[in-house]
């Protein structure tokens, strides 16, 4: 596949964000960011919606709560420390963390860091109780906590699952911290530090911060509030400690920064080659096999357009505390790409009356999809500012 010329890309840009001046007022939503980063260094970002901007300057972009995104920072600093010699991502876990103790017969015994960052271990089992309702779902909102208080649950918890260990994805916030700690013992500072000074300074990205405590008191102003959507309450004016939980789903970032950590990460700027090919190993299915989509170490592969093209985006999806979002980079056409929402419910669609929800990766999918037709084209300049826009709402689930 051919990689986009600048004016191509421009022009197809430029329809989308004149599309995007519109599409999400009514809806709930308050901001919507949107940023992109091209194979040749060209950079995309508008914010739209909202009041931050008038309030700092022009300089101060807003910061969101970007989720689950935040797993993608700790899987690369996880595997910088490995390349350091810090850390061995496939021995038991609990050669890193010797507080973590369980029995032989647990299939947590077995588990490696490596299996943690892939999410194939049955830790999610000990967080039911602790974080999630029975449909899998985060309780709200979720309290700070400890690392006394996690040691605590999972040597207390109940552990199922024996057997599934490393053939079944099974999504881990816990996961997420442990690996953290792992950094924090074998680097002998806090993650954050870690991450901060080993990860995102060495590739110049500036507007992302791994914990709250990162984030600093002079920048909390810059932070949106979650929940937007009439009838919904709506989020702390600035974002809640989590505590040990944050490395999993309490980063924050600006949609530009977050874009060009994803560009430099996926594109292999950030890691060693072998380190950023583990990235692309996606083996474990993740949701119905017929798409094959599927996890590998920190980020996912998603089918971009009909599966029987085989064309894919690498990335990750983010739905927390009232924000929501996507990441991806697509390989064919050298393009990275994110958006990021400050709510995660939505007015009903103003044609039909039914219930939607904001569908961030869906659209980003739909961008690449788009973007590799008009690569493909010779003529791709009328095609740029042509096409139907990816739906931005879908159908809200039962």
């Amino acid at each position: 596949m051919s990689r986009l010329r600048d004016e191509t890309l421009a022009a197809y840009l430029g329809d989308l964000d004149a599309w995007m001046s519109g599409a999400w007022r009514g809806s709930g939503v308050e901001t919507v960011g949107i940023a992109l980063r091209s194979a040749s260094g060209s950079v995309f970002t508008r914010i739209h919606g909202d009041d931050t901007l008038d309030r700092h300057g022009q300089g101060a972009a807003p910061l969101f709560r970007i989720g689950s995104l935040s797993k993608v920072l700790a899987v690369a600093s996880l595997l910088a420390a490995a390349q350091r010699g810090l850390i061995d991502l496939h021995v038991p876990l609990t050669r890193h963390v010797p507080e973590l103790r369980f029995a032989e017969t647990s299939p947590l015994a077995a588990t490696t860091l490596a299996d943690l960052a892939a999410h194939r271990s049955t830790m999610a089992q000990l967080e039911l109780t602790a974080l999630r309702r029975p449909d899998g779902r985060h309780r709200s909102p979720i309290q700070r906590m400890s690392e006394a208080q996690l040691f605590t649950r999972m040597r207390r918890g109940k552990v199922n699952g024996a057997g599934r260990g490393r053939r079944v994805f099974d999504y881990s916030d816990f996961g997420i911290a442990i690996i953290a700690l792992a950094i924090a013992r074998a680097s002998r500072c806090d993650y954050a530090t870690f991450a901060t000074r080993e990860v995102l300074r060495r590739g110049g990205v500036a507007g992302m911060y791994p914990t709250i405590d990162a984030l600093g008191p002079d920048r909390a102003g810059r932070v949106l509030r979650g929940h937007a959507a009439p009838g919904l309450p709506a989020g702390p004016a600035s974002p809640r400690p989590l505590g040990v939980l944050e490395p999993a789903f309490g980063a924050l970032a600006t949609v530009d920064a977050l874009t060009h950590f994803m560009h430099l990460l996926l594109g292999g700027r950030l890691l060693s080659p072998a380190s950023t090919n583990r990235l692309f190993q996606a083996r474990t299915p993740l949701g119905a096999a017929a798409r094959g989509d599927a996890y590998a170490m920190g980020v996912a592969r998603f089918a971009v357009g009909p599966v029987a093209d085989g064309d894919a985006c690498f990335g990750h999806l983010c739905v927390y505390d009232g924000f929501c979002g996507f990441s991806a980079h697509h390989p064919g056409t050298g393009v990275t790409m994110s958006i990021l929402m400050n709510a995660t419910a939505a007015t009903p669609s103003p044609a039909s009356g039914a219930p939607r929800e904001p569908n961030p990766g869906g659209f980003v999918r739909g961008v690449f999809h788009q973007l590799a037709q008009i690569a493909g084209e010779p003529t791709s300049r009328p095609l740029a500012a042509g096409l139907p826009k990816p739906p931005l709402w879908r159908r809200k689930s039962p």
